[in-house]
């Protein structure tokens, strides 16, 4: 059986990996100069920060808000790679 420490840390690992891969999408999108995918990039890593503070804050002081922070921050990076998503796919369609 898993104890509560084990799948926080697990949790922590795939933050920190949702972490690396949104700089890695910025980075994409730099370089190939599309403003519409460097600013939903860009916020939506900011929102994945926000939401790597609010878990953190979370686990130490157990407060409902951090927690209701960190589900807002997620669905605000969620949205914001969707519709990066979709523009990039909307580009592409135009473009055939």
């Amino acid at each position: 059986m898993v104890g509560n420490g084990a799948l926080l840390a697990l949790h922590a690992a795939l933050g920190m990996f949702l972490v690396l891969a949104a700089i890695f999408v910025l980075v994409r999108a730099i370089m190939a100069r599309y403003v519409t995918l460097i600013v939903t990039s860009a916020a939506g890593l900011v929102a994945i920060l926000l939401a790597f503070f609010f878990g953190s804050s979370f686990t130490d002081k157990l407060s409902n808000g951090y927690s209701l922070g960190m589900a807002i921050s997620f669905a605000a990076a969620l949205a914001c790679y969707i519709v990066g998503l979709y523009v990039l796919t909307a580009r592409r369609r135009g473009s055939s």
